[in-house]
């Protein structure tokens, strides 16, 4: 039976018409095995990953464009305007003036010279003891109102003390103080031990700061006074021109005793001849 089907399956297949009756009931068809159906390659990832960036460089380049923009449309910012002054640069060489620097501290005076347009590399300054506070111009070269020419010098003070002057001369210690920039005060006292115009004592003493106040104390001797320059003692003296034998004396000193009174137990006539 299954070899009749097999090889009446075959006759159909060649000849249908001649081997299948018409009324006859036709077999079941058996479908021919089918191949399995082939796997496709997702490629999704990629596309995606392609899209994603696709999207992020729009993204970007909008965000560039959008900011360039507006860069240039804003109105640019206000730079800090710095005001520059020029300051005309004065010829050392022709009309420069000194000006006067002395009793000034030497910053003050360094100060006027640049304000006044002078090249600081040209000042020199030397050290002078001199009475005082220190750091005082005291001498400049060229003088005020002079023309400057390549260099200018000035001498500022330092600190000094009071040099020994006791048992020189008046006029030795005087000089020796003036080239320290002192004049003394002079105290005359009458001496008759020490040479007329010893200096007997100064203030401040030797070895003090030297100030610009000094005093000296010198020996002189002594001098003729009119009476009536006396300092009065009494009240029965004044000074009046007197006259004495019909000579006038000026200036002189008149001077009145009191009437003694006689002691207790004794006459008047008694009193006066004790006396």
């Amino acid at each position: 039976m299954a070899e009749y089907q097999e090889s009446g399956l075959e006759n159909a297949e060649q000849r249908p018409d001649e081997s299948i009756p018409l009324n006859a009931t036709p077999y079941p068809t058996i479908p021919a095995p089918q191949a399995p159906p082939k796997k496709r390659i997702r490629s999704w990832p990629w596309t995606t990953l392609a899209f994603i960036f696709w999207t992020l460089a729009v993204g970007l380049t909008g965000l560039i464009g959008g900011w360039l923009l507006a860069s240039a449309s804003a109105p640019a910012a206000e730079a800090p305007q710095v005001e520059i002054v020029e300051v005309p640069k004065v010829d050392t060489q022709e009309n420069a003036v000194m000006p006067d620097l002395r009793g000034l501290k030497l910053v003050d005076a360094k100060q006027l010279l640049a304000d006044a347009g002078f090249d600081p590399n040209v000042v020199g300054t030397t050290d002078v003891q001199w009475a005082g506070e220190p750091g005082t111009v005291i001498a400049q070269d060229p003088v005020s109102g002079e023309t400057v020419g390549d260099s200018v010098s000035l001498q500022v003070s330092v600190k000094t003390v009071m040099p020994d002057v006791v048992g020189k001369s008046e006029f030795e210690a005087t000089s020796q103080l003036a080239e320290l920039g002192v004049t003394p005060e002079i105290n005359e006292i009458f001496n008759l031990e020490k040479r007329t115009g010893t200096v007997l004592e100064s203030t401040p003493k030797s070895g003090e700061p030297l100030s610009e106040q000094v005093t000296l104390t010198v020996a002189k001797p002594g001098g003729s006074l009119y009476l009536s320059q006396l300092e009065q003692v009494d009240q029965n003296c004044s000074s009046s021109d007197a006259r004495l034998n019909g000579k006038v004396y000026p200036n002189s000193l008149e001077c009145r005793g009191q009437a003694m009174r006689p002691p207790p137990g004794k006459s008047p006539s008694s009193a006066m001849a004790n006396r």
